[in-house]
Formats: C-alpha cells, sequence, structure tokens
C-alpha cells in the first residue's frame, strides 16, 4: 500500500513502457569524491570530469553528486528498505536533472557491496558526526553499483528531476554490521518523491 504522497515502486504500480523515452546509457569510472556526513545522509561529491559518463535520452550528463541514505527515500513494494543510494546527474547542455536511484538491503558479509562497506567504514573512522568542518576524499567506482538490469523511472514535476530506481530484486547488499554502523552516524532523511506514473523498462542500462 502506497503511503503519503510517495510513489511506490512496484512492478503493480507501473503505468505502461519507458524503452525509447529513457534511454541509460553509462561508462562510469572510479574518481576521487569528497565525503562529508551532513546528520541525514553521506553525501559525496565528486572532482571536475574530463568526460561525460551518462548518455540519457541522448543527452550527456556529468555526475553532480551521490549520497548514501538509511533508510530509503523511496517505497519499494509499499515499504522502505534498509538503505538507498542515489547518483545525482547535470546535463551537460541544460535540461532535466536525472538521479539513479538503487536500494540496499541487508544481506550476509561475504555478499556485501565492497563500495557501500569501505564507505561507510571510512566515514564512521573520518566523519562519525555532522559537527565534522571537513570531509575526507575517497575513490569511489560507481560501476560497482548500478545495476545493468530493467529499471524504474518516474518524473517528478515540481523539480523538473527524471528518476530512474531500479528495483528491490536488484538491491545492493548491505550487512547488518556495516547497517548498524551506518544508522549510528547518520538520521533518517525524509525526502518527499512525489511522482504520478511509473513505468518500466525491461531493456534496462547500456555501458558505452
Amino acid at each position: 500500500m502506497q503511503k503519503s504522497n510517495n510513489i511506490n515502486i512496484s512492478p503493480n504500480n507501473v503505468k505502461g513502457k519507458c524503452e525509447l523515452k529513457c534511454a541509460y546509457n553509462f561508462a562510469y569510472v572510479e574518481a576521487q569524491m569528497n565525503v562529508v556526513n551532513n546528520g541525514v545522509s553521506l553525501s559525496l561529491t565528486m572532482e571536475p570530469q574530463t568526460s561525460s559518463p551518462v548518455l540519457y535520452n541522448q543527452e550527456k550528463y556529468n555526475v553532480s553528486k551521490v549520497y548514501l541514505v538509511s533508510p530509503s527515500i523511496h517505497l519499494f513494494d509499499g515499504d522502505k528498505v534498509d538503505a538507498e543510494l542515489v547518483i545525482e546527474h547535470t546535463p551537460v547542455l541544460g535540461g532535466v536533472q536525472l538521479n539513479v536511484a538503487i536500494p540496499a538491503t541487508m544481506a550476509a558479509n561475504e555478499n556485501e557491496n565492497s563500495v557501500l562497506s569501505e564507505l561507510v567504514r571510512n566515514a564512521a573512522e573520518k566523519t562519525p558526526t555532522s559537527n565534522a568542518t571537513e570531509g575526507f576524499l575517497l575513490s569511489i567506482d560507481l560501476m560497482q553499483c548500478v545495476p545493468v538490469q530493467p529499471f524504474f523511472s518516474y518524473t517528478e514535476k515540481q523539480k523538473n528531476i527524471d528518476w530512474i530506481v531500479f528495483g528491490k530484486f536488484d538491491a545492493l547488499s548491505i550487512s547488518s554490521n556495516t547497517l548498524d554502523t551506518l544508522q549510528q552516524i547518520i538520521k533518517p532523511f525524509a525526502l518527499p518523491t512525489p511522482g504520478q506514473s511509473l513505468f518500466y523498462n525491461s531493456l534496462g542500462p547500456n555501458t558505452v
């Protein structure tokens, strides 16, 4: 059941297909990012990029920010999941912002996503509270985070943002220890994610 005005990321909520109008191609490169604990998320900003890693509907996009929250900001099958990684993109030539969101759910330690574990471990050591005046640099490989799988899509019209959201069945794995640590250093982030219509791209993204 959908709660509040947040869109529900679920196959049962799909209004139609979106295979031509939400074509998503990516070739992220490992890069140094500045990590800051802002109290409700681990916020990462990337150094200037020499080439655009994303092609969305034939338009080039750069990564502007990445953030990790717990629990998720989206509803998946009617409920929030353990955590969510969001990658914000800005268009090179102007246009709508593109956000790509990947849920994360608890799993055994040996199956844990290495990017999430390294990010949370370093944040707990170097910026355990939002009172820290500076962040720290960490090498992040987003290619290890974005699934090459079908995805959902919707538009947040008030903010002119296109969202690509991967389903719960393609969630990143996060261990109970890492999740506990993350929830000790940040608070829940109640960010509205309103959307009227959810679409589905069965082809998924391509790497470029």
